[in-house]
């Protein structure tokens, strides 16, 4: 299922976020909060399996992936897999945890962790400084 939420008045220029929607209250309050910034355009779907994920991600071409993360250890490969296509290089992915305060970024660039303020900034920014 996928949703579209755009209020920016210039949408090509926007960063594209797909949220992977996992069904946590942490899933709910996430996507307020990334879907409130008018400057995103925001596309949101429910996570049902691996393999429709990857073609969503393929079908979609984010800028930015968001999700949960539940289990441990895929992640990195599936940045891997998913930054492997040429139209995917410049993808970031941000893993926020449902058992701590931990958010992972993952990118070809290397980003320390933030403080909570930023986090929007490092959705938004293809090239983000800190």
């Amino acid at each position: 299922m996928l949703a579209n939420k755009s209020n920016a008045l210039n949408l090509e220029d926007s960063p594209r976020v797909l949220f992977v929607h996992q069904g946590s209250l942490l899933d709910d309050g996430v996507m307020s909060l990334v879907g409130s910034n008018t400057e995103l355009e925001v596309l949101k779907i429910n996570y049902v399996s691996d393999e429709l994920l990857a073609r969503d991600i393929a079908k979609n071409c984010p800028d930015v992936i968001m999700m949960g993360q539940k289990q441990t250890g895929k992640m990195k490969s599936l940045f891997r897999f998913l930054t492997g296509s040429l139209a995917l290089e410049k993808l970031r992915m941000v893993v926020f945890h449902t058992d701590d305060n931990c958010v992972d970024v993952y990118s070809r660039k290397q980003m320390c962790v933030l403080p909570s303020r930023d986090f929007l900034t490092i959705i938004q920014r293809e090239h983000a400084t800190f």
